[in-house]
């Protein structure tokens, strides 16, 4: 085993703050805990939440979700093969574009992202309960009569708001079968392009500039331009080795380090559980052991959520971007030799955009 000094380096990304391109229009209503005007007060059945009961009432994976059955904002019959593309569909759910904040900052920023969508063999299309809603160029599909399991179950008929759908994001096989589904309870919670993007190919992102290690480059990025109120975003983190090194990942024999990324606890920043990329199994003679390995390139997806602590209406915001503490530990070997562990730590500014009426 050789030993040498355990090093640190530090890495900075800076992403610039900007608003949303939003409606200059001021809705009347009122203003809720996060500082968003609502045309509807706080009982109104258009501001119910999914249940876990209702959750289950969407469209399971291996269903099939027909938009066929669906109608463009004309009325008339979609045309199907507008609709899907090499390796699918993308079916964006939404409540309203009229009231809800939420669904216009989802739409919005999908329209940015069309041109990543068809790169990797996919078309997107919004679903709607109303047929006057534009889509911000993406096929609009109206779920009248037949809402394919797609409505609010606890809005009821003849209550003002029925045939308002959950807000979900699905994507579709070519055949319209379910093959991801991303569900909320709260209709805040939204999941962004940048995320559904990563779970359909690995991330083709404008990396920082990364920062070296033993044996490896380790650089992050935001997969969206901004975090917006209670949607998950993802950060990237990537780690390129050279040519012949290798790091492991659990289980380990005693004597050998794991491969751990870590993000430090940021206020108004929620954190969720690491995805750690799959590991290949290597055995390495020289050593007597065959151990989980990475090799080449490991990305590690960091699901990131802002809050109203962050991005409430009487919160001051920083005129640069919001920081991120994250910490990679890893121990660098070849094939017959190993070097001591290090830890890199990097330093990243994400941006955030504050939601408008």
């Amino acid at each position: 085993m050789l030993s040498a000094t355990p090093r640190r380096a530090l890495l900075f990304v800076v992403l610039v703050l900007a608003p949303l391109a939003t409606s200059s229009a001021q809705p009347v209503g009122e203003r809720d805990a996060n500082g968003l005007w609502w045309t509807h007060p706080l009982d109104h059945p258009y501001r119910r939440s999914a249940t876990d009961e209702s959750l289950a009432s969407l469209p399971q994976l291996g269903d099939e979700l027909a938009l066929e059955k669906l109608r463009g904002a004309g009325g008339e019959k979609p045309e199907t093969g507008r609709l899907v593309g090499e390796r699918g569909t993308i079916v964006v759910v939404i409540r309203s574009l009229t009231w809800s904040p939420f669904c216009r900052a989802q739409v919005d920023a999908w329209t940015r992202r069309i041109a990543d969508a068809r790169e990797i063999g996919y078309e997107v299309v919004v679903v709607s309960a109303r047929a006057s809603e534009g889509a911000g160029g993406m096929p609009l599909l109206v779920a009248g009569d037949e809402a394919l399991g797609l409505r609010n179950p606890r809005i009821e008929e003849g209550e003002e708001g029925f045939g308002t759908l959950t807000p979900a994001t699905f994507v579709l096989s070519p055949d319209g079968r379910v093959e991801h589904r991303f569900v909320d309870k709260h209709h805040a919670r939204r999941v962004t392009p940048g995320t559904v993007l990563a779970a359909l190919a690995p991330p083709n992102a404008a990396m920082s500039a990364p920062v070296a290690g033993q044996g490896l480059r380790a650089s992050a990025t935001l997969l969206d331009p901004a975090l917006w109120l209670e949607a998950q975003s993802t950060l990237l983190v990537r780690l390129e080795l050279d040519l012949g090194r290798y790091i492991y990942t659990d289980p380990l024999p005693d004597g050998f380090i794991a491969t751990t990324v870590q993000v430090l606890p940021t206020e108004g920043l929620r954190l969720s559980r690491i995805a750690y990329p799959p590991a290949e199994s290597k055995e390495f003679p020289d050593l007597g052991v065959t151990l989980p390995i990475y090799e080449g390139v490991a990305d590690f997806l960091v699901p990131v959520r802002a809050t109203s602590e962050l991005l409430g209406f009487e919160v001051e915001r920083p005129t640069n971007g919001y920081p991120l503490f994250v910490r990679v530990d890893y121990q660098t070997c070849s094939s017959n030799f190993c070097f001591s562990p290090q830890t890199l730590e990097l330093y990243v500014e994400v941006s955030a955009q504050a939601l408008q009426p």
